[in-house]
């Protein structure tokens, strides 16, 4: 699995003109979930460009302080007009613990059928729908 490595700075300031000041000087505000605490943190959108901007699933190896957590995407807000990044929110990864994600998936190489002039229908059927 492909990492992205990013580097942080701890949110010590909470609240709306806080949070505007740092929109201001080019900090996209995040937030890491799970676990026993919640990480408030900051940082450059050079950094979370491979993992935001990416076709493919991607870990998110987050460096705030001295602590390095593993984590995924879970949720990224964008700015309507300007489409910038507002705010990023990941989610913690912990062993034991299983997450749902959607990993996009890629079709490669060409079958026998589809050479001698056949069509490739891809479908795809849903496993462990919830009925009510």
């Amino acid at each position: 699995m492909e990492h992205v490595n990013i580097s942080g700075t701890v949110r010590t300031e909470m609240g709306k003109t806080a949070a505007k000041n740092l929109r201001l000087s080019d900090e996209i505000l995040c937030s890491i979930y799970g676990g026993k605490e919640n990480i408030n943190f900051t940082t450059k959108l050079i950094d979370v460009k491979n993992l935001v901007y990416s076709p493919s699933f991607k870990l998110a190896k987050i460096t705030v302080g001295k602590e390095t957590v593993t984590a995924i995407l879970k949720d990224i807000q964008f700015h309507p007009v300007t489409e910038k990044i507002l705010h990023i929110d990941f989610l913690r990864l912990i062993d034991g613990h299983p997450i749902k994600v959607e990993v996009p998936i890629v079709c490669t190489g060409n079958s026998s059928g589809v050479k001698e002039g056949g069509k490739f229908i891809q479908s795809l059927e849903l496993q462990n729908q919830v009925s009510s």
